[in-house]
């Protein structure tokens, strides 16, 4: 995205629209199709179950604490490729009982902060990583997970700190963790750059090199240049064929950017069918609501909903289900307690604006326009958050702030998706 002050935006909503119409197009099935076959060999799945199986026999037989350890480990590997929440919760459970012996293992506290981090529980999170600080070990590492953390929590300025005071600024784990940081204060550009050179740190370690760059093609998608993001994706997947999550960003641009709603859901079906996390059902939804096709939007609205309301989930659909709840469900009370919750978990702008948000979709259009002065604006750079403050001061009557903040929202509309921006669109042009 990229992040134009107001009072220099001078773009129309005409010249927008026509620019829109004349997308060149991106995506092509030759490109991935064969990463959408179970035929390119053993499965990441079934390379993490024989693990899993010779540690879990080795642990009936001798029950050490190695045992346990490579367990919990391997359970939050499983989870990552399964998406099944059960296997993050036991890896919890397994790590959790190692402490009661041996509570001053860094490695386990590291772990376990990182699944809350997986959660969305950062204060646990947060916790965990101050017990690893406190045992003194390991103590670099700890420091920069804790930057991670303060950054979930909306504590910039910890972030910042903690980064300002690491003596290798240019290691890998200084260059992504800068790149994060300079996306939260709306620097695209400089977020790019740095996940740049993290990038040619680590071309000989494959599995950093293809973390690094899926982040980076997200960077990309961010700032518009969806060609670039589009070929980050398909090299992890030359590395990984297995990569579900560079597939899951190559279905959003075909929907996204090529409005080849087809080819998006070959992709996602094909995913669902591998991984049945909630994510796929709110894609589904999305891509059915494009095509006028209530019926299996509804259907796939029902689903995910049902799926993130399991006690298991917790708090990790949040942002999701207030934007649901209030754009297509009209259940706006529990937008409203779902962002409240959110605040106490992590009282972040993006927080904030969900706030706001729930607000405005009950009417109280003062509240909402209170919050977003001082908890949203010029502090969050998110796409959403900046229709939502479009949105938002054009319902308290303040048009021309509000159309300013809605065609920057539109620079973005590759990653807001079509159905937001045809509603930006609408608003932009309507008049009175």
């Amino acid at each position: 995205m990229n992040f134009l002050k107001i009072s220099i935006i001078a773009i129309t909503s005409l010249s927008i629209l026509s620019c829109s119409q004349h997308k060149k197009r991106i995506t092509n099935i030759t490109d991935y199709q064969n990463y959408m076959t179970d035929n390119s060999g053993t499965t990441d799945l079934q390379k993490c179950d024989e693990t899993l199986n010779f540690w879990q026999a080795r642990s009936e037989k001798d029950g050490g604490i190695t045992e346990q350890l490579m367990l919990g480990g391997l359970y939050a590997k499983r989870f990552k490729v399964s998406g099944n929440i059960h296997n993050l919760l036991y890896s919890d459970s397994l790590l959790k009982s190692v402490l009661e012996n041996h509570n001053n293992l860094v490695s386990v506290y590291h772990s376990l902060a990182a699944n809350a981090i997986t959660q969305h529980q950062f204060k646990s999170a947060k916790t965990f990583t101050e017990k690893a600080i406190q045992i003194g070990e390991k103590k670099s590492a700890s420091m920069l997970m804790l930057a991670d953390i303060n950054l979930e929590l909306g504590d910039l300025y910890g972030a910042k700190r903690i980064l300002k005071d690491f003596k290798n600024k240019n290691s890998y784990a200084w260059l992504i963790r800068e790149a994060k940081v300079k996306d939260h204060e709306g620097n695209l550009d400089s977020a790019i750059v740095y996940m740049e050179k993290a990038l040619a740190r680590v071309k000989g370690n494959d599995d950093l090199s293809s973390w690094t760059k899926t982040n980076l093609g997200d960077f990309y998608g961010h700032a518009g240049r969806i060609k670039e993001s589009y070929q980050c994706y398909l090299d992890v997947l030359a590395k990984n064929p297995h990569d579900k999550y560079a597939l899951k960003q190559i279905a959003w641009i075909a929907f996204s950017h090529d409005h080849d709603t087809k080819a998006a859901k070959e992709i996602i079906t094909y995913l669902l069918n591998q991984q049945g996390i909630p994510d796929y059902y709110l894609l589904l939804a999305h891509i059915a609501k494009f095509e006028h096709d209530e019926v299996e939007a509804s259907k796939n609205t029902k689903q995910f909903v049902a799926l993130t309301a399991q006690a298991e989930y917790g708090e990790m659909y949040n942002k999701y289900l207030v934007n649901l709840h209030t754009n297509d469900l009209n259940n706006g009370e529990i937008a409203l307690a779902i962002a409240q919750r959110e605040i106490q978990n992590r009282p972040t702008p993006q927080s904030y604006d969900l706030l706001a948000w729930s607000y405005l979709n009950l009417g109280e259009n003062e509240k909402a326009l209170q919050i977003a002065k001082e908890h949203v604006e010029q502090q969050c750079f998110e796409p959403d958050a900046i229709y939502h403050l479009g949105m938002i001061f054009k319902a308290n009557n303040q048009d021309e702030k509000g159309n300013a903040y809605l065609k920057e929202a539109l620079q973005s509309e590759f990653e807001l998706g079509p159905l937001v921006s045809q509603t930006i669109q609408k608003q932009l042009n309507r008049k009175g």
